[in-house]
């Protein structure tokens, strides 16, 4: 009996689950959660998603020995990409494609196969308005109300992601907030750096936290430890509100990204490391992440051309940087081709070799 099979035999799908049929979805955003018919849970990668499926990674299993739990159901954690890669070709081949757009693998879940959608800023509004939350909700309720509060910027605009939006989290979990929106995003960050600097409930990691973060991330990155707490120097996007860890992310609103499936195209060149001087950070908050370079120099692989930019997808590389800074970076080499124009640009977090760091 495979995995997918025993998870019908042993953990029923709840009927009510049925009428949050949510697949018809017009704008699937990171951050987003997803089921697909077996219980499993994934969460939606990037802003980018083909007509009839949604590009996402397994986050949590149905598992009868799992260590967390929703009501009757026990579920386990898959942390890693690899961990992630193993259990998808096992279980379910036909999620990973071979896409023509990113020209690379990606996981996309079939939009018929998904049953539920889980939305952050839904999540947040249930827990404001909520007479009953637990202890980490709570945390969630405050963490939301200051920041509001002090940024002037709507509750309505905050998201909640992680084990939270799925009620999966345990007394050990952190929090995950996200912001909406260009303009409440630069003034949330804003406001956290002031923040940051009153060391009051809302405070910066110290070097034993960072220490742990770091040692929590060496499963899918491989960084060296002085250069990751270099980095980590003036970055308000990881803190600690009152003894919890916080990670928040900052995405723009879906009227504001330009890009569209199929009408932008990426063409894998293979992989380079480099080093450049950041002349534009105002999009490096964001995830997906973006830093413009100039006087860029390739150390290991080689470039057709001239390499304008670093963009990621994973919220661990954004804001690491700001103008004038000198980055180092490995990554995948993509040409990307629009109806206007054709760059190069280094992609990084694809694997667990990649990197970016601030070299000053």
């Amino acid at each position: 009996m495979t995995l997918k099979q025993s998870i019908f035999s042993l953990v029923l799908i709840p009927l009510r689950h049925f009428h949050r049929m949510e697949h018809r979805k017009e704008h699937w955003m990171e951050g987003d959660f997803l089921e697909n018919l077996d219980g499993v849970i994934f969460d939606v990668k990037g802003n980018l998603h083909p007509k009839d499926s949604v590009v996402a990674f397994v986050r949590y299993v149905p598992d009868p020995k799992g260590d967390r739990r929703r009501e009757s159901r026990r579920y386990r954690k898959i942390q890693s990409l690899a961990e992630k890669m193993e259990f998808l070709r096992k279980n379910y081949p036909h999620y990973l494609v071979m896409d023509p757009v990113f020209d690379e693998e990606v996981c996309e879940v079939p939009k018929d196969e998904i049953i539920r959608f889980y939305d952050p800023k839904r999540k947040v509004q249930e827990i404001l308005h909520s007479s009953s939350v637990d202890a980490l909700k709570l945390k969630v309720r405050e963490f939301v109300e200051e920041i509001s509060s002090l940024s002037n910027v709507t509750t309505r605009c905050f998201g909640v992601s992680g084990s939270i939006l799925v009620d999966l989290h345990t007394t050990k979990s952190d929090i995950d907030p996200i912001v909406y929106g260009s303009d409440n995003c630069y003034r949330v960050h804003e406001t956290l750096m002031e923040l940051h600097k009153q060391s009051g409930r809302i405070r910066s990691l110290n070097r034993g936290e960072l220490q742990d973060l770091y040692r929590s991330k060496l499963r899918d990155t491989l960084l060296d430890p002085e250069a990751f707490l270099r980095s980590m120097e003036g970055r308000v996007m990881e803190g600690i509100f009152e003894g919890i860890l916080y990670s928040i992310r900052f995405l723009k609103n879906p009227e504001e990204i330009e890009e569209e499936y199929g009408k932008i195209r990426f063409k894998n060149m293979g992989e380079v490391e480099i080093e450049g001087k950041v002349v534009d950070a105002r999009e490096s908050i964001f995830t997906p992440c973006r830093y413009v370079l100039k006087d860029v120099k390739v150390v290991i692989g080689s470039t057709p051309g001239e390499i304008r930019e670093v963009c990621s997808y994973r919220s661990r590389f954004c804001d690491i940087a700001k103008e004038g800074s000198i980055i180092r970076a490995r990554g995948k080499l993509e040409k990307v081709i629009t109806r206007e124009e054709e760059f190069l640009r280094v992609l990084v977090g694809g694997k667990r070799t990649h990197f970016m760091v601030r070299l000053s």
